[in-house]
């Protein structure tokens, strides 16, 4: 019989800000507890998970019962529960937490050929370590984890969710007999072909954060891709092949879409040995040759459907999630589209208390191939926290914001044409052959530039949408675009030098001076 070590309610694994690390049983009681830690990968992942173990717990059946539920009433039910089921949270056992013990005799049963080491967890099993990405190599990047269980356990939550697809997972392993798998692996659930993009609405500390995003059966009923309602959890009933009937139901399930299994893992002493799980994202190629599989979606996406296809906000490096806040909340007509169900409900709760909080969004931007995902080039993380009031949050703060959402984006556009125009000048003018093409070679830099320094001023945008008083509004708006005014004039000099008489006379020529009458009218 095999000894159970590392008990997940009582190790200290999850980081937190202020108190290093905690287990399950603290994040859930200590209320001092104000964040998550981490990368957002794992912030995600792990607020998932504590979202799961209180959908387990107890699941209200409305509104009503929910406001009865209390914070004080979830932390009592999710202690009774821990202690119910702590013999499934051991991370080694008989019964390892969300891990496929029957993984190790299939891969010893492999031939000579298809049999493989167990992968020391880290480089080519996930974003961990980076193989090509400068940005994100660091010190802590290169770690070991193999030996570290708090690491590893961490490790095991976010491979479950965002795995990256491609040839890494031990494609000969499969606890379903005479199952071929393709040789490429899809990706993990939360992450998809495309990076999604998760928000989640927070308040003062953890635990109360999980109970104002905690859903009722109302609310899963009204969500028809959940139609085997709330389920169980994996740790409560694992799956015994990548197709049995608990595979196939939770597909269906809130707790199924908490908590994926995109792969199948086993941590041993030297390291795990993983193959792919339960497929939930096809490619179009494959969909197009008539294979199928349900539309993902997860209440923290941004998502709309078109042509039956789900088109989700996506983490991207090169427009921060503060930028797409607008489009989160669906505050224009165009943006209407987008459906946010996990922000919706959280915003509906919250405006009806007295409260500050914040929207955090999170994700990975990774670059992909036919052969499947790698970290390279500009290749990073991005997260972004906005604080507001609930009390200010409403349709004037609403249209406030999008207008001055729509001044930015025109301040850059129009910053990118003076520093092309500068360019053209000093290349022989409108007539020389490509100078416009030649050009324009900044412009990516210029438009990053822009806006790392707009995300300094953008909590201030966000306060200031607040103020009711229109003359006061109109006074710190102001102050805010002369700011901004003062980016545009940075940036247009870094780009467009002034030393010589030709450059003089084309940086005068192209000088925003139509920014400046615009920010003031």
């Amino acid at each position: 019989m095999k000894e159970n070590r590392f008990n997940l309610i009582d190790e200290p694994w999850i980081p937190v800000v202020g108190k290093g690390k905690v287990g399950l049983r603290q994040i859930f009681a200590d209320e001092s507890i104000a964040a998550l830690g981490g990368n957002p990968v794992e912030k995600i992942a792990v607020f998932k998970l504590l979202l799961a173990i209180a959908q387990s717990v107890i699941t209200p059946k409305d509104e009503s019962e929910w406001k009865s539920l209390g914070v004080k009433g979830l932390q009592e039910r999710v202690s009774d529960y821990l202690e119910k089921w702590y013999d499934s949270f051991w991370l080694y056992g008989e019964k390892p937490f969300l891990q496929m013990p029957e993984l190790k005799k299939k891969a010893e049963a492999l031939s000579k050929k298809e049999k493989r080491e167990p992968y020391k967890i880290g480089n080519g099993t996930f974003a961990d370590l980076m193989a090509e990405n400068n940005t994100c190599v660091t010190q802590y990047d290169f770690r070991d984890v193999s030996q570290n269980d708090s690491d590893k356990a961490l490790f095991l939550l976010a491979v479950i969710n965002f795995a990256f697809y491609g040839k890494q997972p031990n494609q000969e392993l499969s606890l379903e007999k005479n199952l071929k798998k393709n040789v490429i692996a899809k990706p993990g659930a939360s992450l998809g072909f495309s990076n999604y993009l998760h928000s989640f609405g927070l308040v003062e500390n953890v635990v109360t954060s999980v109970y104002y995003n905690l859903l009722s059966e109302q609310n899963v009923r009204s969500y028809t891709w959940l139609s085997e309602g709330v389920g169980k959890p994996f740790w409560e009933m694992m799956p015994t092949t990548e197709s049995d009937c608990v595979t196939e139901t939770s597909k269906k399930t809130l707790l199924g879409h908490l908590i994926p299994l995109s792969r199948y893992v086993l941590m041993v002493d030297n390291g795990l040995y993983f193959t792919e799980g339960v497929i939930y994202h096809l490619a179009k190629s494959e969909k197009k040759k008539g294979q199928s599989v349900e539309n993902w979606i997860e209440t923290s996406m941004s998502w709309y459907l078109e042509k039956d296809e789900i088109k989700a906000l996506n983490a991207d490096i090169s427009k921060k999630p503060w930028r797409m806040l607008t489009s989160m909340l669906s505050l224009s007509d165009t943006e209407r589209k987008y459906c946010n169900l996990g922000l919706s409900l959280f915003i509906n709760r919250i405006s009806e208390y007295d409260k500050v909080f914040s929207i955090w969004s999170g994700g990975i931007d990774v670059s992909g191939d036919s052969f499947g995902k790698k970290i390279k080039n500009n290749d990073d993380y991005v997260e972004s926290e906005i604080q507001l009031h609930s009390s200010a949050f409403g349709d004037s703060f609403c249209n406030k914001l999008f207008e001055q959402m729509r001044k930015l984006d025109e301040f850059c556009s129009d910053l990118q044409k003076f520093v092309v125009g500068y360019n053209v000048e000093i290349r022989g003018g409108k007539s020389s052959k490509n100078a416009r093409q030649i050009g324009s070679q900044n412009i990516p830099s210029v438009e990053s530039d822009y806006w790392q320094q707009c995300e300094g001023v953008f909590q201030r945008i966000v306060d200031t949408c607040s103020i009711e008083n229109t003359d006061q509004y109109n006074q710190e708006m102001d102050k805010i675009n002369a700011q901004i005014w003062q980016f545009v004039k940075q940036i247009y000099n870094q780009y467009c030098p002034n030393q010589s008489a030709r450059q003089l006379e084309a940086w005068a020529k192209n000088f925003p001076k139509k920014f400046e009458k615009k920010r003031l009218s």
